[in-house]
Order: structure tokens, then sequence, then C-alpha cells
């Protein structure tokens, strides 16, 4: 049960004594289990105990929990209708379960309380000295209440299920909305919003460099070849530099066929190495078209940033160390600032 649940069950325990059909000392019992419960619970959950277990809710064992003094309760309830008012109590703990629990635990949840309740409600029939002599109307409520615990059980799973398919089918959109629809990498998007949280995640002290590249003379193999194959084209470059990159860095689509690559914790002369690697990496790829073979080849240019540079300063530097490298000849790595290059060989 949750604190709410408790609380209004504490109301209509309350309500009981006020009208003479409870004893006020099972009133006292139960506040006082209510609250021992409520704030173990909260404790428990404060210290992060139930963070090593494997429902960390513990969802199954809250529902369980006032099952105990609700049977006590039922039994020293002197009323008919008493004794169904605390029915329609134990339906609000359940309601919570039958949201949270699969169909399977839900029904063993359901069936002890139903179990519970058919014990008092037995124990009252046959007991000579009880307070009230139970009414026989008494078990068509409680089996009124037990389906109504079933089809509560069955809607939650329902509603269990569809939470889950509809938590699913968020993170499938939600990967899809990071992701370029061509090449599966990382979009325009995510790259962005990645190197502008790349300062906030790196130490001060550290450096990150980014490495613009882009595919040489790529409109000239969309006019000879045809846009599937410029695709495929597209396609094998950014699957060749992901295969090739640190399980740290971030590779995407920047946009036509130009791709960003963005390495946490390095100086640009290691990443001048690494991407002259990428560059020779593409430059052996072999392409299959209008059968014949052709290749292609990789223009890079690479930033350093700089403590407190804006990302968008640092993708300009990178943009321009691009450029000279196409100017230069294409094919070849470009640092910004010094302009140095490492040629392909």
């Amino acid at each position: 049960m949750s604190m709410a649940s408790y609380t209004l069950a504490a109301i209509v325990v309350a309500l009981g004594a006020v009208t003479g059909v409870l004893a006020w000392r099972y009133v006292l019992f139960f506040f006082v289990f209510a609250a021992a419960v409520c704030i173990g619970l909260y404790l428990f959950f404060r210290s992060g105990l139930n963070l090593r277990f494997a429902d960390p809710s513990f969802i199954r064992t809250q529902n369980l929990l006032p099952l105990a003094p609700l049977l006590f309760l039922l039994y020293h309830t002197a009323s008919d209708l008493g004794r169904a008012a605390l029915l329609i109590v134990s339906l609000s703990g359940l309601l919570y379960g039958a949201l949270n629990l699969d169909i399977r635990r839900f029904l063993t949840v359901m069936s002890t309380y139903v179990a519970g309740y058919c014990c008092v409600f037995l124990i009252l029939s046959i007991q000579n000295a009880v307070h009230v002599n139970p009414d026989p109307g008494e078990w068509m409520i409680l089996a009124a209440v037990a389906f109504f615990m079933l089809q509560m059980g069955l809607l939650g799973s329902y509603i269990v299920r569809l939470r889950d398919r509809l938590a699913r089918h968020h993170d499938q959109i939600a990967e899809m909305a990071t992701r370029d629809e061509l090449t599966g990498s990382y979009n325009r998007r995510f790259l962005i919003d990645a190197l502008s949280h790349e300062p906030e995640q790196s130490d001060p002290a550290e450096t990150y460099c980014v490495c613009l590249m882009d595919v040489d003379h790529f409109k000239r193999i969309n006019d000879q070849y045809g846009h599937s194959v410029g695709d495929d084209v597209l396609c094998r470059c950014a699957t060749a530099i992901q295969a090739d990159i640190r399980d740290i860095d971030t590779f995407g689509r920047y946009g036509g066929e130009e791709f960003l690559l963005i390495l946490p914790r390095i100086r640009d002369h290691k990443t001048i190495t690494i991407a002259e690697r990428l560059r020779v990496a593409i430059e052996s790829l072999v392409f299959e078209a209008d059968h014949r073979s052709f290749g292609v080849t990789l223009s890079i240019g690479v930033a350093e940033s700089r403590l407190g540079e804006p990302y968008a300063t640092l993708l300009k530097r990178a943009d321009e160390a691009l450029y000279r490298a196409k100017n230069s000849g294409r094919n070849r790595v470009c640092r910004a600032e010094t302009g140095n290059t490492a040629d392909a060989g």
C-alpha cells in the first residue's frame, strides 16, 4: 500500500470506531502499524538498500504487508457492512499492484488476499462466540470482491504491457531521432548536441578534437553512377570509419557527403594519426558499378579545442582545415591553424 492507501484505510477504520463497529484499541493498532510501515519503507528506500534487489520498488511486498492487520480488523469488526467496507478499502492498495505487477505476480497477491479473507469468514461462520454472526450475503460480497480483483489484474496487466510497448516505441523513436536514416550513424542534431556538451564532460585540462571529413568528388559519383551507388558509397564509408575508431569517440553524418568525428581526451597530433589511418581505410575500399570498379578518397580537417572556445568556432576551424585539404589536392589530412598536412602516400 502507498501512504495514500494507508491514509484512506485509517479514515475508514476510524469511522468504524466512531460508529461503534470497531473498538478504539484495534484502530490504534492499525494506526501504529501503518505509521511503522510507512516510516520503515521511507527509511529503507532513502538508504538505497532497495536498489540491491531485483524489484527495488518492492511492489508485491508493499501489497502483502497490510493483509495481516486487515484480516485482524475483519475478524474484530462487529458489522457485516463494516467488513464489506474493509474489503473495499483493500482494493485501493491492490490497484497499485495491478498497475505495476505482471498478471502472474498479481494473481499470487490476489490469491493470498482471497485465501486470507476466506479463512476469516470461515472462522466467523463456525465459531460459536463471535461478535456478530456473519450474514450469508457476505460470501457474495467476498466473491464479488475476488472477481473485481481479477478484473483489476487483467486490466492492470494490459496496461503494463501497453506501457512497456509504448516505452519500447519511445526508445525506437528516440533512436531514430538521433540516427542518420541512410548510414545508421549519428545525425547532425545528435553530433551538435554531443559537441556542445563535450566541454562539460571533459576535464578542463584535457583537450578534445574534431575531424570534419568530406568524400572527394562525390557529386561526380552521383552523376556518373547514380544516387543509389552514391548512397552505397556513403554507407560503406561510414561503416569503415565506425569500425576503426575508439569506443569513446562519436561519429556521424554531418550533412550530404560530410562526416564528423568527435574525439575526447586527445591532442591534435594523435588525431592526425587516426585521421590518416581513416583516410587510408577509405582509399582502400573498392566499389562496383556498371561492371566497373572504382575507389573514393577522403579529405579531412582536424581541429583541437581551446579552453573556453565555443563549439561553433571549433567547427569553423575544422571546416577551414578541410577547405585547405580540398584546395591542396584532396585525399589528405590538414590540421587547423598551422596548415600542416599529412598527404596521401
